[in-house]
């Protein structure tokens, strides 16, 4: 439904309808990230869970490249459980996850009104599903291919100019290629994300679509010890603009980013990473910086 036919629109919606184009995928994507020699697969019969806490900030926004604010104020804090299983069937290692993400997030400064949008609650929880092809830990060889469903369960009222949920599905196919050479290690994973249309955007009810997106991740590691590892991860996406009641955005992702990642094992069964990310380029949202943490608990 196109937005011109929604006159005359009362100020409360204009206003409302006017903050979530402005903030309409300027936010970056807080789940999506993977880590370095994610998918080297354990042993058959790992039951665990991930636990993830993360911090991220940033004062610059861009769009087409081009910086359009930096005054703004932007906060992100997200905790995420993640449950894993991995089960070998008829010699292929399988493995079944889930990602329940939930937190918080503000944005402010005069790009808003000099106001402050904040929410808080669960986030769209995701589902996911991986298979090993190859699962050569003798030679250090891992290929991997997964099938994520991201379901719009997560926080959402039309009428909030700042959501959690996204009021729609998402399917993210992924690959993944590890080879290690010694105590160091390397990591290509591709993926592609579909999305299914929102047909309640904003207090107008109009309707949102969204490009494919694309994302390749690559990490180098190495193992000093076999309880301490270093690693560097490059993280670039292209696609995914937005168009809402027939009109692009303009908000394609073109976008860099860097993660350092400390890794140790306190006890035979965890594991802890500590994270630090970058956004180094960005055509499409904020330029932020992150602080995380990931534990690792095998039952």
């Amino acid at each position: 439904m196109p937005i011109r036919s929604l006159k005359p629109l009362t100020p409360s919606i204009g206003l409302t309808l006017a903050l979530l184009l402005c903030l309409a995928f300027t936010l970056p994507a807080p789940v999506q990230a993977g880590d370095a020699k994610g998918y080297v697969a354990p042993p058959d019969g790992t039951t665990g869970i991930l636990i993830y806490g993360r911090h991220r900030t940033g004062n610059e926004r861009y769009k087409e490249g081009k910086r359009d604010s930096q005054d703004a104020n932007y906060n992100l804090n997200l905790q995420i459980l993640r449950p894993v299983y991995y089960k070998e069937i008829k010699g292929i290692m399988t493995t079944v996850q889930a990602l329940i993400p939930f937190g918080s997030v503000s944005v402010s400064g005069p790009a808003y009104g000099n106001t402050t949008l904040s929410t808080s609650g669960l986030m769209d929880p995701t589902v996911l599903f991986g298979i090993w092809p190859i699962n050569d830990p003798d030679n250090k060889f891992w290929v991997a291919f997964s099938q994520w469903f991201q379901a719009p369960f997560g926080d959402y009222d039309a009428y909030r100019p700042l959501n959690l949920g996204k009021n729609r599905w998402a399917f993210k196919t992924e690959a993944s290629l590890t080879k290690g050479f010694g105590n160091f290690y390397l990591d290509l994973v591709p993926s592609i994300e579909f999305y299914t249309d929102n047909d309640n955007y904003g207090a107008a009810s109009a309707t949102e679509k969204m490009d494919p997106l694309f994302r390749l991740e690559t990490h180098f590691s190495y193992d000093f010890t076999p309880t301490f590892m270093l690693s560097l991860g490059h993280y670039y996406e292209k696609g995914g603009e937005t168009e809402v009641a027939g009109v692009k955005q303009k908000n394609e992702k073109d976008n860099h980013a860097l993660q350092l990642t400390l890794g140790f094992r306190p006890a035979p069964k965890q594991q802890l990473l500590v994270q630090y990310w970058r956004d180094v380029d960005i055509e499409s949202g904020f330029l932020t910086h992150q602080y995380g943490l990931r534990y690792f608990f095998i039952f």
